[in-house]
C-alpha cells in the first residue's frame, strides 16, 4: 500500500492473527486503560481479535523482515462523513524508536493522495 524508509504498510491478514494479538497484548497501559487489567489474561482472545480484522486495518511492518509490529485501524468515511482513525498501537518492544509517529507521517501522506482534506482521531486521555 504505502510506507516509509523503514515501515510498510498492508492490509492485516488472518495470517497475522497471532503476531496482532501479540501486539494487542504487549500494551498493559493500553489494557489497563480499555479492560481494567493489565496482565493481558483472559481480556483479549483470539477470536475477539479476529472480528476487529472487518474494519480497515492496516498491519505496520518492518521493511527489512516483515515483521509486523504495529496496527493502525480506520475508517474511511464514518458516520460524519469524515475518515477517522480509530487506534494506532505499536508492539512495547519497538515503541520510543519513532515508529510510531513515522508510520502516522507516511498515513497522513497517503491519506492526502487519497483525497482527505481532513482526518479525525479518536483520542484517550487519562488522568494521572
Amino acid at each position: 500500500m504505502f510506507g516509509s524508509k523503514r515501515l510498510y504498510a498492508s492490509l492485516i491478514k488472518e495470517d497475522d492473527l497471532e503476531e496482532l494479538y501479540q501486539i494487542y497484548i504487549s500494551n498493559k497501559d493500553y489494557l489497563q486503560l480499555t479492560e481494567g487489567i493489565s496482565d493481558g489474561i483472559g481480556v483479549y482472545t483470539k477470536e475477539q481479535v479476529a472480528e476487529w480484522m472487518g474494519r480497515k486495518t492496516l498491519g505496520i511492518y518492518m521493511r527489512d523482515n516483515m515483521k509486523l509490529i504495529g496496527v493502525l485501524e480506520y475508517m474511511e468515511r464514518a458516520v460524519d462523513g469524515n475518515p477517522w482513525i480509530g487506534l494506532i498501537m505499536i508492539h512495547n518492544q519497538y515503541q520510543s524508536q519513532g515508529y510510531g509517529s513515522e508510520f502516522l507521517k507516511s498515513f497522513l501522506c497517503w491519506a492526502q493522495h487519497q483525497g482527505w482534506n481532513e482526518i479525525r482521531a479518536v483520542v484517550i486521555t487519562i488522568e494521572l
